[in-house]
């Protein structure tokens, strides 16, 4: 990466509330491994960094959804140990051996595949974490049967390792019903095979509504950003009272171009803005190929004087807002900050704060901020 860049858009992310909120969750479950999400570019804040403040407070286990994730991170210099919670392809076995990444085994078929493919040239082994599927019907094993071959296989190799067992509850923030008998069938096939040493199956949902002993671990991403999962009103009023997150998020950009349109003229694509009377108009440098989408129209961002409602569509390199007199170019503008939340734009657009989030773009720059440092990552310009 890069400290230069050459346009005013990015991500202010704070380290220091990342690390604060795993302290929050770690106090919570502390007899519990926390194992930090940090897939997807730790949620578009940038894993690297991300995983090097966290190891700072006490974070040695990592998760990414691919391959290619967690050579990123190694390659980058963090030790730590990495789980990929996807499938690997089995031919890349020997790429996570020696990349010293532990692999999720999804079915007796996979493991024989990736038994067959491994090299005898690496003396290491690699660590398995067998996905159960007690009801998410994405991936996983089903049959005990299956799980117990599994183990057997695993035993009976000369690099793997039976470090791990877990599954994926896929209502837990929404339906404590569904959740319990997910929880009761993934104990009863823990219960009944041999325990490895990492036992988990809570998400961040769950991490924060339950505690379930039985488990030595939990998995968290959203939450570990500063972010709740999507609770009842009720639910958050006192989640939030008990862990309290700090946001890690902000989103600016500045004041690009501005001028005065006139009565009936239009601004954007397909004129679906006409103004009423003459109006200020001012340009953004952030559009919908930044993960600010089109819906985001007729919505409002804070500027010096306050909230200004977006106008006209969204476009892929730009937004236009109505102004005021007093707006210049170069002037400020808060996308997602105190007076807007990550929530909120997520209503906005009809989905969840991890797709919000998540579907920030490479081309934003991220200013961190640490402790009393503040430095700037350019993913583009590496």
């Amino acid at each position: 990466m890069s400290n230069k860049h050459y346009r005013k858009t990015y991500q202010e992310v704070n380290l220091n509330n990342i690390q604060h909120n795993y302290n929050v969750l770690k106090q919570k479950h502390s007899n519990k491994t926390v194992i930090a999400v940090v897939k997807a570019d730790a949620y578009s804040l940038g894993s690297v960094e991300v995983a090097k403040a966290l190891g700072e407070v006490g974070v040695d286990f990592f998760c990414v959804a691919t391959l290619d994730e967690a050579i990123e991170l190694r390659m980058n210099g963090i030790k730590s140990k990495i789980l990929i919670l996807g499938i690997i392809e089995p031919k890349h076995i020997n790429k996570a051996i020696q990349h010293r990444v532990a692999v999720t085994v999804p079915s007796v078929e996979w493991l024989k595949k990736a038994r067959a493919k491994v090299k005898d040239k690496y003396d290491k082994d690699v660590w398995m974490h067998i996905n159960v599927d007690t009801g998410m019907n994405r991936l996983g094993v089903k049959d005990i049967e299956d799980i117990h071959e599994i183990i057997k296989i695993i035993h009976d190799s000369d690099y793997f390792v039976y470090e791990g067992i877990y599954t994926h509850f896929n209502s837990s923030d929404v339906d404590h019903n569904e959740t319990m008998r997910q929880y009761e069938a993934f104990i009863e096939i823990v219960d009944a095979v041999e325990r490895p040493q990492y036992v988990h199956c809570q998400n961040s949902s769950a991490s924060l509504l339950y505690d379930m002993d039985d488990m030595t671990a939990i998995r968290t991403g959203l939450s570990l950003y500063g972010y709740y999962p999507d609770f009842t009103d009720e639910q958050l009023v006192e989640i939030k009272s008990l862990y309290p997150l700090k946001p890690s998020m902000k989103l600016y950009t500045h004041v690009n171009h501005v001028k005065t349109i006139h009565q009936n003229e239009t601004v954007s694509y397909n004129q679906t803005y006409q103004a009423q009377q003459d109006t200020i108009i001012a340009t953004l440098p952030i559009g919908y190929a930044d993960g600010f989408t089109r819906m985001m129209q007729g919505s409002y961002v804070d500027s010096n004087d306050g909230p200004c409602e977006i106008v006209g569509r969204v476009t892929m390199d730009h937004i236009m807002i109505k102004g005021n007199e007093n707006m210049d170019v170069g002037d400020v503008i808060t996308l997602i900050g105190e007076n807007q939340s990550l929530e909120d734009v997520a209503k906005v657009n009809g989905t969840i704060s991890y797709e919000m989030l998540t579907r920030m773009s490479r081309r934003l720059t991220k200013r961190y901020i640490k402790d009393d440092q503040v430095y700037e990552f350019n993913q583009i310009l590496k």
